[in-house]
């Protein structure tokens, strides 16, 4: 379902397109001359039309979808013009039955997709805070629901990114801004969950990692609130934090922030 200005285009586009389908297929209709041989041809070629571009081009599909429609009935006894005066009624019907629900029920995907990111960061940032704890010695609780509703979060952000693909235009954040921030956001998570992973394995880290996940949760809470409310944006202040390059846990949360950061940064040139 298109927004309101292609949904315009594609109604006049389809009434027209009617219009001169139909115009084409009556004179077929008088051409033949109820010649049974003729139009069954002339049906095979319109129908061998209508599949060979049904994947190619909309406009000619239903063109030819009309001309099917009207030169069948036509040959099978019906008035060819009374046939041609009901398809155009059908479709224009059609295409006013589809505004109205767009009226009724309007585009919202572009604003949905900016509250599925800023769950996506909120959901994120507490599997951050769960990390730290890890990180700290500490042994969180809640791991699998807290995992869960991550990539819940995650699922809802990557399937409003297609459908507003589909529906680029309405107000709303754009698929391209939404795709930038989600690879920063994504890429957060996954170092959560590899940090996670390699501490419960036995991996052994130093006492920067826990300020670095509590500071990477902070910079994803800001980024929620920046994605809610462009005009709550504020500019993050890294944390005087020196890692250890032998330490591969410290190392790797030293990634996930960078990424939340540089998706905090493109949040707020938006805003």
């Amino acid at each position: 379902r298109p927004d309101y200005r292609a949904l315009t285009a594609d109604t006049v586009a389809r009434a027209l397109g009617t219009a001169v389908a139909v115009a084409l297929a009556l004179p077929l209709v008088l051409l033949t001359g109820n010649n049974t041989g003729i139009d069954l041809l002339l049906l095979f070629a319109l129908a061998t039309a209508t599949f060979a571009i049904a994947s190619v081009n909309e406009g000619l599909y239903v063109m030819t979808v009309s001309m099917v429609t009207v030169f069948t009935l036509a040959v099978v006894g019906e008035d060819p013009t009374t046939v041609a005066v009901d398809r155009i009624v059908d479709v224009l019907l059609g295409c006013a039955l589809a505004i109205a629900f767009l009226v009724l029920v309007p585009v919202t995907h572009g604003r949905r997709l900016a509250r599925d990111l800023a769950d996506y960061a909120d959901a994120t940032a507490t599997w951050m805070d769960a990390v730290a704890e890890r990180a700290d010695g500490a042994t969180p609780g809640g791991g699998k629901a807290l995992r869960r509703s991550v990539r819940e979060a995650r699922v809802a952000v990557e399937h409003g990114v297609e459908l507003r693909v589909v529906e680029p235009q309405g107000p709303g954040m754009s698929a391209a801004l939404a795709e930038k921030i989600f690879d920063g956001l994504h890429t957060t998570a996954r170092v959560g969950v590899a940090v996670d992973r390699s501490l419960k394995h036995g991996e052994t880290t130093g006492p920067t990692s826990g300020e670095l996940a509590r500071s990477t949760a902070r910079t994803l809470r800001q980024l929620a609130e920046t994605v809610r409310d462009p005009a709550a944006a504020q500019p993050p202040t890294p944390p005087p934090i020196t890692v250890d390059e032998d330490d591969d846990i410290a190392v790797l949360l030293a990634h996930g922030y960078r990424s939340s950061q540089a998706a905090l940064q493109l949040a707020m040139m938006d805003a």
